[in-house]
C-alpha cells in the first residue's frame, strides 16, 4: 500500500490523516465543522484509529476533536490511544484581542475522562531525556522533537479559565469568495530585513511536533511549533549542516507563518516538499506569509526543485505570480491527499 496524507480542508487550521494498510494517525481536528464535514467520512470508513494526536489547545486545532468525542460514539470508540499534554486545571490561554481556547482543553479533559478514552499526557522531552520515540504496529516510529517540559510548566502558570466552555464555531472575521488580495513580488521581499523564527507564544511552544518514521522515510510533522525548540531538538539528535535530517516533507509550522520558520532549520532539514495548511483568511494575520516561500527559496542550501502543496487553490491564486515559478524553479500545487508508495 504505502503511506497516505489527507490535508483536510480545515479553514484557518490544521487536521491530518495518516494512513497505512496497518495503522491509522489523526493529528488535530481543526474547528467543529471541520469534524462533521471533512473528517467524519474518513473516519466511518476505518475500523480503528490507532492514534489521535493533539498538538495543542489553539481552537483551530482542537475543537474537532471535541466535536468527534461530544456527539460521534461510533467515532470516538474506535480510538485506541489520544495523546493530549494536559492536567486538571489544563493549559488555555488569553490574548489582548480574545480569549483564546478558552476552556477548550478544559472541556477535552472532561470528555477523555467521561467516555474513558485511553490517553497519554506525558508527551514532552526533558533535558535529560531528549530523545523519546514511540512505534505503532512495526510499521510507523514517531520521534518527538516539541515540547519540552519546561514549556508545559510555563503554559500552567500562565492566566487560565477554570470552566469548560464548548467551542463556538467560528473564525473571528473571514474574507468574502474571491476578494483575497493578490500578494507583493518574491523580488520585492528582502529577506536580510525580515525577522523570521520570533514566536514565543506559549500555547505554540507546547505544540506536539515529531518525525514521522515509515518504511525507511521521514516526514515532519511540526503543528505551531516554535522553530528554535525543533532546532534544538534536531541537534541533540545529532543533526547539523553537515549531517542533514533528510525528509520527504516537512509540515510547515503554523500555517506558514514567518514568525515559526528560520534559516537555521533549512540549514538542518533537507527537503525539496513544503506542506501549507491553510484557507489563508483569517483576519488576524495573512497566513501563509510570502516571506517564508522567499526564504525556503532564496535559502542557499535549497534543493534545486521545490514543491509547495496547499490544502486551497484560493491561496495559490493569492501568494503567487505567475512569472515567480520559472524565474525561482519552482512548483505550488493544491492538494487534499498525498499517497507514497512503498516502493517510491
Amino acid at each position: 500500500m504505502g503511506i497516505k496524507f489527507n490535508f483536510f480542508k480545515a479553514l484557518a487550521g490544521d487536521s491530518i490523516l495518516v494512513s497505512t494498510d496497518k495503522t491509522n494517525i489523526l493529528i488535530d481536528g481543526g474547528f467543529g465543522k471541520t469534524y462533521k464535514k471533512e473528517i467524519k467520512p474518513k473516519i466511518k470508513q476505518l475500523e480503528k484509529l490507532d492514534l489521535v494526536v493533539l498538538t495543542h489547545t489553539d481552537e483551530d486545532h482542537i475543537c474537532g476533536l471535541i466535536e468527534m468525542l461530544n456527539k460521534h460514539k461510533k467515532d470516538r470508540e474506535k480510538i485506541n490511544k489520544l495523546w493530549f499534554n494536559s492536567t486538571d486545571g489544563v493549559r488555555v490561554r488569553k490574548s489582548g484581542i480574545s480569549t483564546v481556547s478558552s476552556g477548550n482543553g478544559i472541556l477535552l479533559q472532561h470528555l477523555i475522562k467521561k467516555y474513558n478514552i485511553p490517553h497519554s499526557d506525558n508527551i514532552f522531552l526533558t533535558e535529560n531525556q531528549y530523545k523519546r520515540s514511540y512505534s505503532l504496529n512495526s510499521d510507523i516510529r514517531l520521534h518527538l522533537l516539541s515540547p519540552f517540559e519546561e514549556d508545559i510548566l510555563k503554559l500552567n502558570e500562565e492566566e487560565i479559565d477554570k470552566e469548560a466552555r464548548f467551542c463556538n464555531g467560528r473564525i473571528k472575521k473571514i474574507s468574502e469568495e474571491g476578494t483575497l488580495k493578490k500578494d507583493i513580488h518574491l523580488d520585492e521581499i528582502d529577506i536580510s530585513k525580515v525577522k523570521f523564527g520570533i514566536d514565543k507564544t506559549s500555547a505554540n511552544n507546547s505544540s506536539i511536533a515529531f518525525i514521522l518514521e515509515y518504511n525507511r522515510k521521514n516526514f515532519l510533522f511540526l503543528a505551531d511549533a516554535n522553530i528554535e525548540k525543533i532546532n534544538r531538538s534536531l541537534r541533540n539528535m545529532g543533526y547539523c549542516e553537515n549531517n542533514r535530517l533528510e525528509v520527504n516533507f516537512v509540515k510547515v509550522s503554523h500555517h506558514g507563518s514567518k514568525n515559526n520558520i528560520n534559516s537555521e532549520f533549512l540549514d538542518i532539514v533537507k527537503t525539496n516538499r513544503f506542506i501549507i495548511l491553510t484557507d489563508g483568511k483569517s483576519e488576524n494575520n495573512n497566513h501563509p506569509n510570502k516571506e517564508i516561500f522567499s526564504l525556503i527559496l532564496k535559502h542557499r542550501k535549497r534543493e534545486k526543485y521545490i514543491l509547495f502543496i496547499l490544502n486551497y487553490k484560493e491561496v495559490i491564486n493569492k501568494k503567487f505570480h505567475k512569472n515567480e515559478f520559472k524565474k525561482y524553479n519552482f512548483r505550488a500545487l493544491d492538494r487534499n491527499c498525498l499517497e507514497i508508495k512503498d516502493n517510491d
